[in-house]
């Protein structure tokens, strides 16, 4: 019924903060992808399994909560304010979810109705392939604030990593370029300025590091920020060329930004390392 480990969910105050953490282990993290409900991940591959870093970025976009469903952002968000930054799912590959999900209602542990998904996609060669998946959630009130859920896949790697399953699946179309191993970026959200000025055009502004945190010097690439409207469409990208192109092991470059005349529908950024 249960055939093996999924991946893992480590909830984190931002992703910069995960990034860097994955970087001190040495690992590298891929690209950011934002879900539609409020939350984004970056995800550290481990062979057939991997660690998913999940941040919490707009409440607002949370689905309504509701007694008889499992809220994931609702659940990472109360695990965050309750335990702090830390290991909050675990995810079991089962090879069937309706009687595992009945299962685990038997023995005490909160049931919710499985979510299944199912589309043809297609893979970077161009055929066509099934992907498809079903969830069963399970949680329990003497769990040490983790939850646990259970899926069943089928497809294949690349039509997943390239397909289109929903945004919330923690697989997307990179926007970014890979983590560059030992480089941290750390542009918090606290330090994004948008704001409309006197004249009536539109402002942005962006203030942020690079970190060398390993024992090598390290080539900068180009930095690439893009702009999401409140429903998390990309409305605009602009790319930084740091000035300063190589940083010494320990050194860190300050980077501040800012650009006018965006769109009017511009909220909040995201910033990684150019593909280009």
């Amino acid at each position: 019924m249960i055939t093996g480990i999924d991946h893992t969910v480590v909830v984190s105050e931002t992703l910069a903060d995960a990034a860097l953490t994955a970087a001190r282990l040495g690992f590298r993290t891929t690209p950011a992808a934002h879900h539609p409900f409020g939350t984004a991940n970056t995800l550290v591959q481990l062979g057939d399994t991997y660690l998913e870093y999940l941040a919490i970025l707009d409440e607002s976009l949370f689905p309504e909560e509701r007694p008889d469903a499992f809220s994931f952002p609702s659940f990472n968000r109360d695990f965050l304010i309750g335990e702090g930054a830390g290991l909050s799912m675990l995810a079991l590959k089962t090879d069937d979810p309706e009687a595992l999900a009945a299962r685990l209602a038997e023995v005490g542990l909160s049931r919710y109705p499985t979510f299944s998904f199912r589309r043809t996609a297609q893979a970077p060669d161009g055929a066509e392939l099934p992907v498809s998946f079903t969830l069963a959630f399970a949680s329990h009130a003497d769990f040490v604030r983790a939850g646990l859920f259970a899926l069943v896949s089928v497809g294949a790697i690349a039509a997943v990593s390239y397909a289109g399953l929903p945004d919330w699946v923690p697989v997307s179309r990179p926007t970014f370029a890979m983590e560059e191993p030992d480089l941290v970026l750390e542009f918090p959200a606290s330090k994004q300025d948008r704001r409309t000025l006197p004249d009536g055009s539109e402002y942005f502004g962006v203030a942020g590091e690079i970190k060398n945190v390993g024992r090598e010097t390290k080539t900068v690439p180009p930095v690439l920020i893009v702009l999401y409207d409140s429903r998390n469409r990309k409305v605009y990208n602009w790319e930084i060329l740091p000035r300063q192109g190589r940083l010494q092991p320990g050194e860190t470059l300050s980077i501040n930004e800012a650009i006018t005349d965006l769109p009017k529908s511009a909220r909040f950024a995201e910033i990684g390392w150019s593909p280009s």
